[in-house]
């Protein structure tokens, strides 16, 4: 018996030690993976422990392998829950809460425009290969991208956060439109050569509608037109709003304006 014990305690050693060599190694090891760990450890000490305590009297030297292995699994299992702990904890990487965002500098938190509602935004602007489209804050621009694939259009993307210019920037290399896409890392309100423009579209809040309604109204030329998704342009009457339901049943609206005259 006290063999098979020994037997045992050096194969729950090395299963300890191949764990925690994995672990060491993870400094990308999953959450998930270091909550399995810990029990399974658990597990393995107390089976180490039982086996020690049936066995018979054990020698001195089977004595000191049983302490030190019980030692080697003690400590594994603390380095695991440590690692678990700081898993979970703010400071991590992976699961930090994002920064806050301050709406009145960049329109809003990020979140993608579902494609539908890119394909109807696009639609209702009527756009063609003979437009320049202005995404103002592009995200992963999309919309320029879908203009540029679907109709042949010119697009400009600009958004402040570096990561989504670099997203962008991507996008636009993996859908080859590089040709027709241009992405900038810019401020919406500081647009130099937003005349260019015969198409903007908005996913931005409700306040920087607002704030870039005089800067449209100064700069785009008649028969511009502008579409906003979710949010309107205050009390701009809107030349036309689309309701749509997803098939996940969320509903969307998209406002359309069009640049008539110079004071809209």
């Amino acid at each position: 018996m006290r063999r098979l014990s020994i037997r045992l305690l050096i194969v729950g050693a090395g299963l300890a030690l191949l764990v925690l060599i994995l672990c060491l190694l993870g400094a990308k090891t999953k959450q998930e993976d270091l909550a399995l760990a810990v029990p399974v450890l658990a597990g393995l000490t107390l089976l180490v422990l039982l086996l020690t305590l049936l066995s018979d009297k054990p020698q001195r030297e089977d004595a000191a392998i049983s302490g030190v292995i019980l030692a080697g699994l003690a400590l594994v299992n603390v380095i695991l829950f440590l690692g678990l702990g700081s898993s979970l904890s703010p400071s991590d990487e992976g699961m930090r809460s994002p920064p806050p965002v301050d709406e009145n500098l960049t329109g809003g938190a990020f979140a993608a425009t579902p494609q539908e509602v890119v394909d109807k935004m696009l639609e209702l602007a009527q756009v063609t290969k003979d437009d320049v489209v202005y995404d103002l804050g592009c995200g992963d621009g999309r919309i320029v991208i879908t203009a540029a694939k679907k109709y042949g259009a010119r697009g400009v993307g600009i958004d402040i956060d570096p990561q989504r210019v670099n997203e962008s920037l991507d996008n636009v290399a993996n859908e080859k439109v590089g040709h027709l896409v241009e992405i900038r890392l810019g401020d919406a309100l500081q647009v130099k050569d937003l005349e260019r423009a015969t198409v903007v579209t908005l996913y931005l809040v409700a306040e920087f509608n607002l704030k870039l309604r005089p800067i449209l109204r100064e700069k785009l030329k008649p028969g511009s037109r502008i579409v906003t998704y979710q949010y309107d342009l205050g009390d701009w009457y809107p030349d036309k709003t689309v309701r749509l339901e997803d098939k996940a049943k969320f509903k969307h609206t998209i406002y359309l304006w069009r640049i008539n005259t110079p004071d809209q």
